[in-house]
C-alpha cells in the first residue's frame, strides 16, 4: 500500500513538472509570436509589399464613368467599368507593381491601367485590345499628354510600343504591370515573361493610379486590384537608344493653337500673320517622332499648330523632305503653300489607322541662305495621336539651324 502511494506521489510530481515545463516553453514561444509595436510595423510593411487587395467599395476609389457598378461576376466580387475611369486617390505611385484580374469583352474593348497620373489629362497608360488576342497589337503603350491619345505615334517601326499577348475573352485573365524609372513591363496571363517592355515617354513623377475603359470601348470586369510602391526588379531590359539617323529633324519650334479653318484657301502667309504667333521649342525622340501634345492642347475650335524648322542652303537647289503627320497637314516653304495631306483615322477605308511614318514626300525648292519650312498639323477629333516627323537624307550643301 505504501509502495502504491509512493508511486502515485511520484507520478503526480512528474506530471506537475511536465505541465510546468511545457507551460514555460509555451509562454516563451508565445512571447516571440506576439509582435511588439516594431514587429507590427514590419508586418504591415510586408503586407504592403505583397500588394493588399483594395476592394472597389473602399472610399479610396473615385469613379468617373458611364457605368461603374460593383457586382459578383464569375465567382469574384468585381467592378463593371464602361467608358470611364476608376482612380485610387492619393496613391503617390512612382515605382512599383500593379496587379488585377480582368474579364475582357467579346467585342471591341480597350481596357487597361493608368499610372503616374498628374490629372485625368496627363498620365501613363497601358491597355489591352480585347479582339486582338495573339496578334502583334494586343497590348498597347499610350502616353497621354493634355488629354490626347498617342497610339498612332507609337504603333510604327520607329516606336514599336505594341506587343502580342494571348488571353480568352469572357474569362478571368491576370494582369501585372511593373514600373521602374523610365521603364515598365506588362504581363498578361503569362507571369514569367512580360508581353511588352517599354521606354516610358512621360517625365518620372509620382501620381495616382487607376483603371480605364476607353471611350467607345465595350465594358469590362475588374477584380482583385492591388498595388505596391516598392521598387520592382524588371525582367526585361531597355534597348540601346538608337543613333539619330543623319538628316532627322531633332527639334521643332511649335506655335500656339489656332483653328485649321483659318488656313482655308490660304496659299501665302503674310508677315503680319506670322508675327502674331508665339513659339515653344519641342525636341523630337531619337526616331524623329515628335508628340505635339506635350506642348499644346487641341480643342475643336483650336485644333492646329505650326511646327517649323529652318534649313540653311549654300545655293539654290532642290531637296527631298520625307515626313509623316497625324492627322492633317499643310506644308509651307518660305510662306508659300506647297503641299496638303489628310491621314485621318478611317479616312481612306475601314482598315486605315492613320499611324505615323515616313509615308509622304515633298520636294523643296530651296533658295540660297535661310529657308523656313512650316507644317500646319491639325489634330482631328477624336484625337488618336497628334504629331509629326521629318528628315532629309541628302544633306549635301544644307544644314538645319539650331
Amino acid at each position: 500500500m505504501n509502495t502504491i502511494r509512493k508511486i502515485r506521489k511520484y507520478f503526480l510530481a512528474t506530471l506537475l513538472f511536465i505541465v510546468l515545463l511545457v507551460g514555460c516553453g509555451y509562454s516563451q514561444d508565445s512571447s516571440q509570436a506576439l509582435p511588439s509595436s516594431n514587429n507590427q510595423e514590419s508586418v504591415q510593411a510586408v503586407a504592403s509589399t505583397s500588394g493588399t487587395v483594395i476592394p472597389f467599395d473602399s472610399n479610396k476609389w473615385e469613379f468617373n464613368a458611364k457605368t461603374s457598378t460593383i457586382q459578383e461576376f464569375l465567382g469574384k466580387k468585381s467592378l463593371l467599368l464602361e467608358e470611364g475611369t476608376a482612380t485610387i486617390k492619393n496613391a503617390n505611385f512612382t515605382d512599383g507593381i500593379i496587379e488585377y484580374d480582368i474579364v475582357l469583352p467579346n467585342g471591341p474593348g480597350f481596357l487597361g491601367t493608368m499610372f503616374r497620373m498628374e490629372d485625368h489629362k496627363n498620365f501613363e497608360e497601358l491597355y489591352i485590345r480585347s479582339t486582338r488576342s495573339g496578334l502583334p497589337d494586343a497590348v498597347q503603350y499610350n502616353p497621354i499628354h493634355n488629354d490626347v491619345l498617342s497610339w498612332q505615334l507609337f504603333s510604327s517601326r520607329q516606336e514599336p510600343f505594341t506587343a502580342t499577348a494571348k488571353f480568352n475573352v469572357g474569362e478571368w485573365t491576370h494582369v501585372k504591370i511593373a514600373v521602374l524609372g523610365k521603364n515598365a513591363e506588362i504581363y498578361v496571363q503569362e507571369m514569367e515573361k512580360p508581353a511588352l517592355f517599354v521606354d516610358l515617354k512621360r517625365e518620372v513623377k509620382p501620381g495616382d493610379i487607376g483603371l480605364i475603359a476607353i471611350q467607345d470601348s465595350a465594358p469590362g470586369y475588374f477584380a482583385n486590384f492591388s498595388y505596391t510602391t516598392t521598387k520592382p526588379t524588371l525582367k526585361g531590359s531597355p534597348k540601346e537608344t538608337p543613333a539619330v539617323t543623319p538628316g532627322t529633324v531633332k527639334s521643332w519650334l511649335v506655335s500656339n493653337t489656332f483653328s485649321e479653318k483659318l488656313l482655308d484657301g490660304k496659299y501665302l502667309l503674310s508677315n503680319q500673320e506670322q508675327k502674331q504667333l508665339t513659339w515653344k521649342k519641342l525636341p523630337s525622340y531619337p526616331s524623329g517622332v515628335t508628340n505635339l501634345a506635350i506642348v499644346a492642347e487641341p480643342t475643336p475650335e483650336k485644333d492646329t499648330v505650326f511646327a517649323k524648322v529652318t534649313i540653311v542652303s549654300d545655293k539654290e537647289q532642290f531637296k527631298t523632305l520625307d515626313f509623316g503627320f497625324c492627322n492633317r497637314v499643310k506644308v509651307y516653304l518660305n510662306g508659300q503653300k506647297i503641299y496638303g495631306g489628310n491621314d485621318d483615322f478611317f479616312s481612306r477605308d475601314y482598315r486605315f489607322m492613320g499611324t505615323l511614318g515616313y509615308f509622304d514626300q515633298v520636294y523643296l525648292p530651296l533658295k540660297k541662305g535661310k529657308n523656313e519650312v512650316w507644317l500646319a498639323v491639325s489634330s482631328g477629333f477624336p484625337t488618336n495621336g497628334w504629331g509629326l516627323q521629318a528628315k532629309i537624307d541628302d544633306l549635301t550643301g544644307i544644314s538645319f539651324e539650331k
